[in-house]
């Protein structure tokens, strides 16, 4: 199990990784469970796609609880540029794929 810094209601936000999809706990406890094909940001790799989740998890919790500032305080804001770097790295990746087929396309109409 893999830890995060986030809390919500006071317990840890950790998670899995498994073959075919994850699973987020608070502390050891099973939360929520993402399998294929109903994994929410597809388009990133399954950690990145838990990792945003989790993220928008804790963001909403911290906008729907305004009478508890003091437990807000206490959560780490959640730090974009990580995921920043997770959907620039899938989109390169996409970009470069996308690249690479059209020069195949290209030699084969070449020879």
């Amino acid at each position: 199990m893999r830890k995060t810094e986030y809390k919500i209601d006071n317990q840890s936000v950790n998670y899995d990784i498994e073959e075919d999809g994850y699973t987020i706990y608070l502390d050891t406890n099973p939360w929520i469970t993402q399998k294929y094909p109903n994994i929410p940001y597809p388009e990133l790799s399954l950690e990145g796609s838990c990792l945003k989740q989790i993220v928008e998890i804790v963001e909403e919790q911290a906008n729907s609880e305004p009478d508890h500032e003091q437990e807000q305080e206490s959560t780490p804001t959640p730090e974009p540029t990580q995921l920043d770097r997770i959907e620039e790295t899938v989109s390169s990746t996409a970009l470069t794929t996308e690249y690479m087929a059209c020069l195949q396309e290209i030699n084969s109409e070449t020879v």
